[in-house]
């Protein structure tokens, strides 16, 4: 049985605030008729984000926040469906995928699939409730503030830099029913809802991640068929107006060049150390990715249009027909991050725990500490790779496209790595 039924209802706090996705977004709903995947639509056929996906996302982020409930206890926290604000404007788009091999960096036969996604920019209304009864949760309260605050990833797709939202001007309104006259307060919100307070955003740096400047040496093209008014039979992604370098196509080819280096480097690493590290779908079984690429904008572009001919193989002459076109973007810049997360410790100092125990769970800990500076190893060699031409992203490969040359940067729970410091952590993979 739920704890309000015998708790006194103590307080009540009310949160406002709009969702903006600093990236582009999709959350699932059904096939369409030429669709695989369509984004989920309220009743005026907008894009909307549910308070199912924000509640997931927020229980994933704060697993022990008694806020959220637990087996015994119902969540606290009422969360609404976050609607597009009256003044956005907000566009949809189609994006198309393949499915690659990482092994071969080959694409998979009859594994072409597209899916709709909403541009960023989008800004929708959010609103929670949150009721207190007799304990005290301030400690929860703080942490729950701040996870609204920052970074939240909603939606698929969200480990290669799709979903990411940042909250604008959280605002909120507490009445605490222990107070006199605060009741009429209350009534006076009802009739006409009023926030009284700012709630300040605290980000929290504690992460490993590999700041990239990447220039395009030849050509890149990210191929999509959906841009509009777009003549050519293929041309790089676009959306409203802008070049984008999409996270799920940067995050492929690093996963292939990953494995590459973990076969190399050691028998020890290999296909199940990056399938535990990028994630994997096999069966029943799923593991998620800890690696997350961003999406950004590629600046400074050139575009050109660039026919090409099939030929034959055996004879070296043109085949009929089969003139095509693409629209490639020559020069241009990118700005990349590759945030590796480490694996979540478990609690040695449990008192209900026997002595063995804790010894088990010590020695785990310590084993997932060492992983994580093997995994972050092998991202610092495939950032190098990245920047040193040695790994081509996109379609293209074949002919040049696809490389760069640039120069990355470490950062560790907010502080920059010096040479030596991202030295001594690549060394990590030879041990």
């Amino acid at each position: 049985m739920s704890q309000e039924v015998h708790k006194k209802l103590r307080k009540k706090i009310f949160y406002k605030g709009i969702l903006e996705n600093q990236t582009a977004f999709s959350i699932g709903t059904k096939e369409g008729d030429f669709i695989d995947s369509l984004c989920l639509k309220d009743k005026s056929n907008k894009p909307y984000i549910s308070a199912t996906s924000l509640a997931g996302v927020l229980k994933a982020k704060l697993k022990n926040n008694k806020l959220l409930g637990d087996n015994d206890n119902k969540s606290l926290v009422i969360l609404s469906d976050c609607y597009l604000n009256d003044k956005s404007n907000y566009q949809i788009g189609i994006r198309n995928g393949v499915k690659i091999n990482p092994t071969t960096n080959i694409a998979e036969n009859k594994a072409l699939f597209d899916y709709e996604v909403v541009f960023k920019g989008a800004e929708f209304d959010f609103e929670c409730l949150i009721n207190i009864y007799e304990d005290d949760f301030t400690s929860e309260l703080q942490e729950f503030e701040k996870a609204i605050n920052s970074e939240l990833l909603v939606g698929m797709k969200t480990m290669s830099g799709f979903g990411e939202f940042a909250m604008k001007d959280l605002f909120k309104t507490e009445f605490n029913f222990s107070k006199a006259n605060e009741f009429s307060r209350y009534e006076s919100f009802l009739r006409k809802p009023f926030y009284e307070s700012k709630v300040e955003a605290k980000e929290s740096n504690n992460k490993f991640e590999i700041k990239l400047e990447l220039d395009i040496t030849n050509s890149l093209l990210i191929g999509s068929v959906n841009n509009d008014g777009e003549i050519a039979d293929i041309a790089s992604l676009c959306e409203d107006g802008k070049s984008i370098a999409s996270g799920t196509s940067f995050k492929g080819a690093i996963r292939h060049q990953a494995l590459r280096i973990a076969n190399t480097f050691s028998d020890k690493l290999g296909e199940k150390f990056v399938n535990k590290l990028f994630g994997y779908v096999d069966g029943v079984a799923a593991k998620k990715s800890r690696v997350r690429v961003n999406e950004s904008e590629i600046k400074n572009v050139i575009k050109k249009l660039h026919q090409r001919n099939k030929i034959d193989r055996f004879s070296g002459a043109t085949i009929d027909g089969a003139l095509f076109d693409a629209r490639a973007i020559y020069d241009g810049k990118i700005n990349l991050i590759i945030e590796v997360l480490s694996q979540k410790l478990e609690d040695e100092k449990n008192e209900n725990l026997t002595d063995e125990e804790k010894e088990q769970i010590k020695a785990r800990n310590e084993e997932k500490l060492k992983r994580y500076e093997k995994e972050k190893a092998l991202m610092l060699f495939v950032a190098r790779d990245l920047c040193a031409g040695f790994l081509a992203v996109g379609g293209g490969k074949n002919i040049g496209r696809g490389v760069f040359s640039g120069k990355f940067i470490a950062y560790e729970n907010g502080k920059e790595l010096s040479k030596s410091e991202m030295n001594e952590i690549a060394k990590e993979l030879l041990k």
